[in-house]
């Protein structure tokens, strides 16, 4: 890679580093699933429950689909808020729970936990933090590993800011993002060799081959065309849109948006047509997660009425050779036939990349949320509105 591209940023150097910590995460497997306390195959499950928050859900969302698919067995991604206090009615012995905290230290995750612990749910946490209270108070944890364990535990903020620690950079997380769908990614796949699905084997087979398709996705060729997009890109409130396994792809992307104070909004693909189509004016990026199948299918409706009728700028991002599109505003990924339900760790590649070149486009500061903009200020009221939340049920 070229020194214009690279540059000495830890969300630069966390993007790179994707496909070193998916291996990793492949390498841990067996040791981390024999390490479980409640067996991995459990028969009675009748369904299974993921939340978080944040990446977190959007995450859950993602996961959701491949667990559904590959076992067969009803997933749903949940919001923690709604789980912990509005649908305890589907928590049971026979619902198995997984929770999702990078940090570990999200008051509403734990709070999901031991509402679940009431319930007699089994529960299997995902974090980065083994020395945090959810993994305290969970037996069966599947450890990331994506940073060092004693840089957990510090923050690059100070004064009261200080507090926000339990990530390895106080930056745009993407890695962890990643992380956290190979380890659900991982966990539908050993349910469907188990049950002995079709797809099963050849979903292990791809899973064995993601950290090298992630490299190549990030190879100094493909740097340089997500930067071109970036350039290309109006100055324009974006839009993001996704359908079934990638729509929180597209939660994910607008979430990295914000983090940069970039307006912005997410759609399911059909609902957009419905709603907020309407806002979408001339030089508004669309940019669609659209993999094979009916999510490309519709988008293929969609793209020439948004770029002929309106005089949007539609950004395709797939798994699939799409010439009718203008060319130029589409990015087609050579993704080696990826199953549907793994294409949202390929296709959010792209715009981890874009959204650090957005934002250094414009100036800011991309080792700090809001892009270093009164970003202490809103550290503090992030830590008040999260970690400062109440649990409802104490142990």
């Amino acid at each position: 890679m070229n020194d214009e591209i690279v540059e000495p940023h830890y969300m630069f150097d966390e993007i790179l580093e994707q496909p070193t910590v998916l291996q990793r995460i492949l390498d841990n497997w067996i040791s981390i699933k024999e390490n479980w306390s409640q067996p991995l195959h459990e028969k009675q499950w009748e369904k299974i429950l993921i939340t978080g928050s944040g990446d977190s859900f959007c995450a859950s969302e993602v996961g959701s689909y491949a667990i559904s698919e590959l076992s067969g067995i009803s997933c749903y991604a949940l919001k923690p808020l709604e789980l912990a206090r509005y649908r305890q009615d589907l928590f049971g012995p026979s619902t198995l729970v997984i929770v999702i905290s990078v940090s570990g230290k999200t008051p509403r995750i734990l709070e999901v936990v031991r509402q679940a612990m009431r319930y007699n749910c089994p529960i299997l946490a995902i974090t980065d933090n083994l020395e945090s209270p959810i993994a305290n108070e969970c037996s069966d944890v599947f450890y990331l590993q994506t940073a060092p364990q004693d840089s957990l535990s510090s923050s690059s903020f100070t004064g009261e800011a200080s507090a926000y620690d339990g990530y390895q950079h106080s930056v745009a997380q993407t890695k962890t993002y990643t992380a956290n769908i190979m380890a659900l990614f991982l966990f539908a796949c050993e349910l469907g060799l188990y049950k002995n699905h079709p797809k099963a084997v050849i979903a292990k087979k791809q899973l064995a081959s993601l950290p090298s398709l992630i490299e190549a996705l990030l190879s100094k060729e493909q740097l340089v065309k997500y930067k071109e997009i970036s350039q290309e890109l109006p100055v324009k409130p974006l839009i993001f849109a996704g359908s079934g396994p990638n729509y929180g792809t597209a939660l994910f992307a607008s979430f990295k948006a914000y983090e940069f104070a970039f307006q912005a909004s997410f759609h399911e693909i059909e609902e957009y047509c419905h709603t907020s189509y309407f806002i979408t004016s001339p030089e508004t990026p669309v940019i669609f997660f659209a993999s094979s199948g009916a999510s490309l299918e519709r988008t293929k409706e969609i793209y020439p009425v948004l770029s002929d009728h309106i005089g949007a700028y539609p950004l395709v991002i797939t798994d699939a050779n799409i010439e009718e599109f203008e060319k130029g505003k589409n990015l087609i990924l050579e993704t080696n036939n990826l199953l549907e339900i793994f294409t949202p760790i390929a296709l959010i590649i792209p715009w981890q990349i874009i959204i650090y070149n957005l934002a250094k486009q414009r100036g800011l500061d991309v080792n700090m949320f809001r892009g270093g903009i009164l970003t202490d200020h809103y550290v503090v009221g992030s830590l008040k509105t999260i970690r400062g939340s109440k649990i409802w049920t104490e142990k």
